[in-house]
């Protein structure tokens, strides 16, 4: 794909074809056609213009469902700090990309310093978008995900029936981000030895990327790994799963 960099409508088409391909589970097509533009944009319009740095956050998500977390935070880091500078603090821009960093702090193991960052873009969001915006919700859930990981499974249960019960609302029973949410909730139910409800709710979960995503979509992947875990472990092998943003 050939994006002419003085064509802002043949960019924001560009930046929606790369999310099209994250949400159909082709990420690494994704993360090539994110690399080309982010790179081509960088050396036509300058790495401070909105436009590069939107194909940066592209790019970041891409390499975060990708797993590659050693090229993720570096351009995180380095795309935050130019749009606090330029769009500032409260842009939607500026908290996608401080909710990004976040996870990545979670993903290093650096619990304080992303709760501390997710706390701070919960409340701007919260102000700025509202409380059930999607985007607020996201944080919402990134925050019952940094609990988990500390082992707070009683404050994660009662965010995530939160963000639950929002996302329904908001976007649908099966819409991704509801039926992931349903999937951590299991989790953490089972951590907290509601067995019978965790494996309900797993099943659930899974259906429901059933029907909508496929068989072979990546969620439907991870929420399947997520029962069976429940299932072995039921049968007598422990096991915690892995959660997802």
């Amino acid at each position: 794909m050939v994006v002419r960099p003085t064509n802002t409508a043949l960019r924001n088409l560009a930046r929606r074809a790369i999310v099209y391909l994250i949400v159909r589970g082709d990420a690494r097509p994704a993360q090539r056609l994110a690399e080309h533009l982010f790179e081509k944009w960088r050396e036509a319009l300058g790495p401070d213009d909105p436009h590069t740095l939107q194909a940066a956050t592209e790019l970041a998500w891409a390499y975060r469902d990708l797993g590659e977390l050693h090229r993720l935070r570096p351009l995180v880091e380095d795309t935050l700090t130019r749009q606090r500078a330029i769009l500032g603090p409260d842009d939607p821009d500026t908290l996608r990309s401080a909710s990004d960093l976040a996870v990545v702090l979670s993903a290093h193991g650096d619990y304080a310093g992303a709760l501390s960052l997710n706390e701070d873009t919960l409340t701007r969001r919260e102000r700025i978008l509202g409380p059930d915006h999607p985007d607020t919700l996201t944080t919402k859930n990134n925050l019952a995900n940094i609990l988990h990981s500390l082992g707070q499974y009683e404050e994660a249960r009662q965010l995530e029936e939160a963000v639950i019960t929002a996302r329904q609302q908001v976007l649908g029973k099966l819409h991704p981000d509801t039926l992931s949410a349903i999937v951590n909730h299991a989790v953490t139910l089972w951590n907290l030895r509601q067995k019978l409800q965790a494996r309900r709710l797993v099943e659930e979960g899974l259906h429901g990327f059933q029907k909508t995503l496929g068989n072979q979509h990546p969620l439907t992947r991870w929420a399947r790994s997520q029962r069976d875990q429940i299932k072995a472990a039921m049968g007598g092998r422990s096991s915690k799963g892995r959660r997802r943003r």
